[in-house]
């Protein structure tokens, strides 16, 4: 059997953080309040982007509950997206700031285990 790759390992810790961070949100637009019990569909957007801020791409806290509507306004104005952010969740901006000026290696895999550890 092949080996997996790092970044298969990575996309599934993004999954994963995904989905926990639209059950914190409770399925509703952190923007706009839309909800999927709406009829709305709920995406899990990156406040750090994950391309550039691989490290911080499956940490819950990076990650917000957008509706589809407000996560193409997120992408499509990435600087009034940001204002908003860091005036709505300044506490929450300040530590993500922090977080995104270290550099971090991580074992993804092992990380991908560990959370399913705490799933199960």
């Amino acid at each position: 059997m092949k080996k997996k790759s790092l970044t298969y390992w990575r996309k599934k810790c993004v999954e994963d953080a995904k989905v926990k961070a639209k059950e914190r949100d409770g399925y509703k637009c952190q923007k706009c309040g839309r909800s999927k019990a709406q009829g709305f569909q709920m995406h899990g957007s990156h406040n750090y982007p994950e391309s550039i801020y691989k490290s911080m791409s499956a940490d819950v806290e990076n990650i917000l509950t957008l509706c589809a509507i407000c996560h193409m306004d997120w992408h499509e104005n990435p600087i009034k997206a940001a204002e908003w952010f860091n005036k709505k969740y300044p506490e929450l901006s300040k530590i993500l700031r922090k977080r995104a000026q270290k550099c971090t290696v991580i074992d993804w895999e092992k990380r991908y285990k560990e959370m399913k550890q705490y799933t199960i």
